[in-house]
């Protein structure tokens, strides 16, 4: 898939949302209602590691966004509100599992959502169409005993926006706002924006680049990489390696013009020639006695 095909997607992701948004405020509303099976009014976006959710902001209308046992939108235990026209985007990685989106309606005037008061739409992540491998990638070097491992960002994508903006109709407009004015692709590290073709040193531990991607003000996660970087165990500064004490002249007693070792060693070691002279004259004097005379 070409840079301006996947910017085109986005760009019709979101406008289509703004369509919808009408639709569901609209008059349209009471046939969606008729239906048990209310469409989504919103749009599940699948990626090369997971989903972005793309929710609507509807008058008297909350949401929340699950998968698994864990909740992705919003924080704390209320259903969370979008500004009417607004637009919201929830990423949810594969790892997640099945994702849960409920919308909660507050007001009768909103008719595809009144019918239940809630209604809650399903959605399992089983691949993207999205060309992952083909995606610039940042290179990782290694760190050494020389220096820290780091992380450039590719350079690629840093003059496609603007191509790509250009190559759009300026009538093509998301919510008021013309594509010229907000598409943008952009990486980030650890969840910091970083620039294209930026080196970045790197600590010990985990790191994480993802890639972005949007129109209209919302911002789509579209690949992420995942870089583990290792402790580097070096030398102290001047030893070399095998170096083990002895193997230095001077490192053995009184060598290097040091002084010979005393105390406990000396100790023991006149002992033991003691020990030796008084055994050595018990032999002799045993010898002296045990004397036989041969006659011949």
């Amino acid at each position: 898939m070409a840079r301006a095909t996947l910017f085109r997607r986005l760009l019709s992701l979101a406008a289509g949302l703004v369509v919808g948004a009408a639709g569901v405020v609209g008059g349209s509303t009471a046939a969606t209602a008729a239906d048990p099976q209310v469409p989504f009014p919103g749009e599940f976006f699948p990626v090369c590691d997971g989903t972005n959710v793309l929710l609507l902001g509807l008058p008297n209308v909350s949401w929340t966004v699950e998968a698994g046992e864990q909740r992705f939108w919003p924080d704390g235990d209320e259903p969370g509100s979008i500004p009417p026209g607004g637009l919201e985007a929830v990423f949810v990685p594969v790892e997640a599992g099945e994702i849960v989106v409920t919308g909660y309606a507050q007001d009768a005037r909103v008719a595809a959502l009144d019918r239940k008061r809630q209604l809650q739409w399903r959605y399992p992540w089983d691949g993207t169409d999205l060309p992952c491998q083909e995606f610039p990638a940042p290179s990782l070097v290694p760190g050494s005993c020389e220096g820290p491992a780091t992380l450039t960002i590719p350079a690629m994508l840093e003059e496609v926006g603007p191509t790509l903006l250009r190559s759009i109709p300026e009538e093509v407009g998301v919510a008021g706002m013309t594509a010229a004015a907000e598409g943008f692709f952009s990486y980030r590290l650890n969840g910091e924006p970083v620039e294209f073709g930026s080196t970045h040193e790197l600590t010990p531990g985990v790191h994480v680049v993802t890639l972005h991607g949007g129109v209209g003000g919302v911002d789509f996660r579209l690949h992420s990489w995942v870089f583990e970087v290792p402790e580097v165990e070096c030398d102290e500064p001047g030893d070399e390696p095998g170096d083990e004490p002895g193997d230095e002249p001077g490192d053995e007693p009184g060598a290097g013009g040091e002084l010979p070792i005393t105390g406990s060693t000396t100790t023991l070691i006149a002992g033991g020639a003691v020990l030796l002279l008084a055994v050595g004259a018990g032999v002799y004097l045993v010898a002296r006695r045990r004397r036989v005379t041969f006659t011949a």
